[in-house]
Parts: structure tokens; sequence; C-alpha cells
């Protein structure tokens, strides 16, 4: 295996990002506020949309073929 390096930097930190829908349970109104759980769930939903590589160190993104990629 050889490592995905950045197009800007040469940085070996990359990650795989994609835009995902999410919800949280709103469990009613407290004090003229809204509460709502913290902890949210993404199941009931497509897969995610705009898949990118992001350089964690600056933050260049780039687009990734997804039927290049394999998720272990």
């Amino acid at each position: 295996m050889t490592d995905v390096r950045c197009e800007k930097c040469g940085s070996k930190d990359i990650a795989y990002v994609e835009d995902i829908s999410c919800w949280r349970r709103v469990l009613g109104t407290k004090k003229g506020k809204v509460v709502i759980n913290a902890f949210y769930r993404t199941d009931d939903f497509d897969d995610g949309e705009n898949p990118r590589l992001l350089c964690r160190s600056c933050q260049h993104e780039w687009a990734v073929d997804t039927n290049a990629v394999e998720f272990v």
C-alpha cells in the first residue's frame, strides 16, 4: 500500500469526508428553549454526498472517485 499525499502541501495526514444528513430527537421545550437530544443519528438516510479527500494539515480538498475507494 502506498501513502496518499496532499496535492497542495504533500502531507500524509489525509481524511475522507462527505456531506451527510443527520437527525436528533426533539424532546420538548423548557424555559422558552427547544430541548434537543445531544446525540445525532444518520440512519434512515441515503449515503453521503460530495465525497472528497481533505488534507488535515492545510485544509485543501480534492475530489475522489468513489469507484476507486475500498472501505475496510
